[in-house]
């Protein structure tokens, strides 16, 4: 799961009669992950014993303790798990992980700083043995912080995030650093309600993101077919037809809807879509699922559509009159 931030639109319009091929040349970076120190919960994961979280129980008069200290919580042990809540078969693997038992994790990254204008995203795989628990993500300046919360001004609180009982899913939240952040050492923080388990903590900046995937999609012979995807932090995107190959490509920015607009579709035009979204972080992009784009054959009868039938139903009425005003005010009549 994770935070939309969403700023301004894209919009290609053309008609797409043959793919093309787009050649882009990108630096080959990397990935920017920030270290979290035993962000897996492999050592000890709280304060005391050379652990690098700190164990917060009390939001206003925070006090620490380690992990089988005052109350036991946070749990952590070596392949620690609750019956149908282990590791193999879910996807996820990892030797040591934590009950946060309606506490709070915390830590400063020594080192790490904001930059104004990046989107940060810290990540969790967690799950729960009650329903009706969930998760909240903090990013706070920890500039005056030695473990990221006591002393620490919050700068994004991500609210609740729903954990439902279906076994280790991975969760996340963004923020985006504004100029009052820019330069203050990063701080995060996660709090988990009652018997929410959580496992390998990561941070990361800068990678492309889709945060809104196209849907599938029904239109009628030679109408408009549209296409949207939102990201973030892409900087160029490309729609491909499956089977077919890139059939538009452009430049972008972080939080723009990209959009495929294909006009007077045929049968040809069938198929499904997807949008992969690119920056020099991650030369080969992230891909949307994909979306499929129906075409529906008027016909109208033996006589066909007759040039009055302004919005092709294969009526003439006053719904044409509305499309060819509409038209004609937008400056899209043909």
């Amino acid at each position: 799961m994770s935070h939309k931030l969403l700023i301004g639109h894209c919009s290609v319009k053309k008609r797409l009669f043959f793919p093309f091929l787009a050649v882009v040349l990108v630096w080959a970076g990397t990935a920017l992950a920030i270290n979290v120190p035993d962000g897996d919960f492999d050592t000890v994961p709280v304060a005391g014993n050379g652990g690098v979280w700190d164990y917060v129980t009390n939001h206003d008069t925070p006090w620490f303790a380690t992990g089988a200290a005052a109350g036991g919580s946070p749990w952590v042990g070596n392949n620690y798990s609750l019956a149908g809540y282990d590791y193999p078969g879910t996807g996820h693997t990892g030797a040591q992980w934590v009950d946060l038992n309606a506490d709070y994790i915390a830590q400063a990254l020594g080192g790490e700083t904001y930059e104004q204008g990046k989107t940060y995203k810290l990540s969790v795989w967690a799950t729960t043995g009650t329903s009706g628990q969930g998760l909240y993500f903090y990013f706070t300046d920890a500039t005056n912080s030695s473990n990221g919360w006591e002393g620490a001004t919050t700068l994004f609180d991500s609210g609740l995030v729903p954990v439902p009982v279906s076994g280790w899913t991975k969760y996340s939240a963004n923020y985006t650093a504004t100029a009052a952040a820019h330069g203050r050492t990063i701080g995060i923080a996660i709090y988990g309600r009652s018997n929410t388990y959580a496992d390998t903590v990561t941070l990361t900046s800068g990678e492309p993101e889709i945060t809104s995937d196209p849907v599938d999609i029904v239109v009628d012979e030679t109408r408009t077919a549209v296409f949207t995807a939102e990201h973030l932090n892409g900087t160029s995107y490309e729609w491909h037809k499956v089977a077919t190959g890139v059939v538009d490509s452009g430049t972008t920015t972080s939080g723009q809807t990209v959009t495929l607009s294909i006009s007077g579709v045929a049968q040809a035009d069938a198929g499904y879509y997807y949008c992969k979204v690119i920056n020099d972080k991650v030369p080969a992009g992230v891909d949307s699922a994909q979306a499929r784009l129906t075409v529906t054959a008027l016909t109208c009868g033996d006589w066909g559509h007759l040039r009055s039938d302004i919005n092709r139903d294969c009526y003439v009425n006053l719904l044409d009159l509305v499309e060819l005003a509409t038209k004609w005010l937008n400056g899209t009549l043909q």
